[in-house]
């Protein structure tokens, strides 16, 4: 799901999306905080596209079926460094769940 999102919002080719996954993998390892990538990601993106990943968040969420509390609190705790409010937030997750469709 990851990977299909990433194709749909840059249009990455194959080669480019292979190394920034593989850069995800390492760099995921070693964090110890969200609040250094939030700060790059309020750094670069606009309010708009700060929903957006929220919002694809939660479609990685819904790929499965199953929403877990854990994933949730993590993605309440990104809307809230990236300041997304709390309406956003919500209409975010509606809408991945309309995408995910029947569970």
């Amino acid at each position: 799901m990851m990977r299909q999102l990433l194709l749909e919002q840059f249009e990455l080719d194959d080669w480019e999306l292979d190394e920034l996954m593989h850069q995800a993998r390492v760099r995921a390892d070693k964090l110890v905080s969200l609040q250094h990538i939030t700060r790059l990601l309020n750094e670069q993106l606009d309010q708009e596209m700060k929903t957006r990943v929220v919002e694809m968040m939660w479609q990685v969420v819904y790929a499965d079926g199953v929403k877990d509390h854990y994933e949730e609190h993590l993605i309440r705790q990104v809307a809230e460094l990236l300041y997304v409010s709390h309406a956003a937030f919500i209409q975010a997750r509606h809408r991945a769940e309309e995408l995910a469709g029947p569970g």
